[in-house]
């Protein structure tokens, strides 16, 4: 015969089936939400490109249109920048051509903060723009460039005023300013030591660690000798930056859009795609990252934009994402640039991010009713069983007081499994019983019986000694 396993013995590992039901129930449920989820996931994602793919193209044609609209102002700026950088007289006192170079992308491209160009010889020149009260001044003039060349000055440099035509005005006044040696500038060492022609994007913080601006180079390489003769540099500061986006053409509020200075041909190169955050209008700290490398594909000519503000609107930016394309051209004899603000990162994003964390929640939430759900079906389903555990439980510990017939006997009028084996265990537990009450008629039989031997043939010897100690007593009075 078997021994039956003690269920109470620290060698008996016991699994409640309640357990193994639940596990049955609820994984089957809890994958199926999560297939749900990952296929609207997906979905979402999918729709999310084709969204941006449509808005791309349609925003082509725009530009287009826009491009054409503007097509004299591009011819004459474009051809200005041209003769500039032919060393070709604009009628611009004593500037070199580098410097009308530098008037011109100032005056109807970017408010730029500074721009610097540097050579091995230790010409430089930095130009910067220095906005004042429009209410002091008659005409828009602004202090913009200051130069040094091939003398040793130690710092000094010389501050010009030009009016609106870029011309001169007043006598140059000297200022002291340090660490502008070429050798001191990183974006010199950077461009020097870089192997690529352009697109180097860095970030600076001010002294209060707060981040000020952007900076990208170009190197400039002369085509005949192809050897290089300078860097040039272009700070972007954000104050003027955010300030600027508020101004710029908007496409149907749907996306910003600047094109600079690109009169040569994109050419197949790599470009690096930044992205720049943060609030336009509560001053906070706005950070920059390096996102990714691209390829530009081969494209018509484009074109240079000015900028263009929209009157009658009030300028907030509610784009809190601007997407920061910087894309190298050929450099024929000219050198020029195309920087592209577009396409806003969280446009799209915008769009679906209210759907996704509906999804999200959907599935927290159905995840927890399937869990309820689960639980009740394990108890609903394990009840049955549970009586004829608790049955066997008790068989084992010999509680036989604590076996509840009248469940038992509910449970074995199923027709299933369960049903048979409550059948099995109340047979078994009626056959204990019936056995249990012979043995205990038999017990009482045997007691009463016992006790009648016993009490009979006490009073018998009790009888027979009373007769013999009559008998003594009658035996001693005859004698006496």
């Amino acid at each position: 015969m078997t021994n039956i396993p003690d269920i109470n013995s620290k060698k008996f590992k016991f699994i409640s089936f309640r357990w193994k039901i639940l596990l049955l129930i609820l994984t089957p449920l809890l994958l199926g939400i999560i297939s749900v989820q990952l296929i609207l996931w997906l979905t979402i994602g999918q729709k999310n490109k084709e969204q941006k793919k449509d808005f791309r193209d349609k925003t082509k044609e725009k530009v287009k249109i826009y491009l054409e609209s503007r097509k004299n102002e591009i011819e004459k700026i474009t051809s200005i920048n041209k003769a500039a950088l032919a060393n070709k007289d604009i009628d611009l006192n004593n500037l070199s051509s580098l410097e009308k170079f530098f008037w011109y992308q100032m005056k109807y491209n970017l408010q730029l903060d500074k721009i610097y160009y540097a050579n091995e010889q230790g010409d430089w020149i930095q130009v910067k723009r220095d906005e004042r009260d429009k209410f002091e001044q008659n005409e828009q003039d602004e202090q913009l460039f200051s130069e040094i060349k091939n003398s040793n000055t130690e710092g000094q440099f010389l501050e010009y005023n030009l009016d609106q035509n870029g011309n001169r005005k007043g006598t140059p006044k000297p200022i002291r300013q340090e660490g502008y040696e070429p050798s001191n500038r990183y974006w010199y060492e950077q461009g020097k030591n870089h192997t690529a022609e352009f697109a180097w994007i860095h970030s600076f913080n001010r002294i209060d660690n707060s981040l000020d601006a952007i900076s990208f180079y170009q190197r400039v390489v002369n085509p005949s000798t192809n050897k290089l003769e300078g860097i040039l540099a272009i700070d972007i500061k954000f104050t003027r930056f955010e300030k600027y986006l508020s101004d710029i053409n908007q496409i149907e509020n749907m996306g910003i859009l600047l094109i600079m200075d690109c009169s040569s041909i994109l050419d197949k190169k790599r470009f690096s795609d930044v992205i720049v955050q943060g609030k336009s209008t509560n001053g906070k700290q706005i950070e920059v990252s390096q996102k990714i490398i691209k390829k530009v594909k081969k494209s018509d000519q484009c074109q240079q934009v000015s900028p263009k503000e929209e009157e009658g609107k009030e300028n907030k930016l509610t784009i809190e994402n601007y997407e920061i394309n910087i894309l190298p051209l050929n450099i024929i004899p000219e050198f020029h640039w195309l920087l592209v603000i577009a396409f806003p990162n969280n446009y799209f994003v915008e769009s679906t991010r209210q759907l996704t964390l509906l999804i999200l929640l959907g599935g927290i939430i159905l995840s927890i009713m399937a869990t309820i759900l689960s639980i009740f079906i394990s108890r609903k389903f394990s009840k049955s069983i549970t009586i004829i555990t608790d049955t066997a439980e008790a068989i084992q510990l010999k509680n036989f007081e604590d076996i509840d017939l009248t469940k038992l006997e509910k449970t074995s009028h199923k027709n299933d499994e369960i049903g048979i084996l409550a059948k099995v265990f109340l047979g078994i537990i009626k056959t204990i019983y019936k056995r249990e009450q012979s043995l205990e008629e038999q017990i009482e039989k045997l007691q009463k019986s016992t006790n009648l031997f016993i009490n009979s043939s006490f009073f018998e010897e009790q009888e027979h000694i009373e007769k013999l100690l009559k008998k003594s007593q009658k035996i001693r009075e005859n004698k006496k």
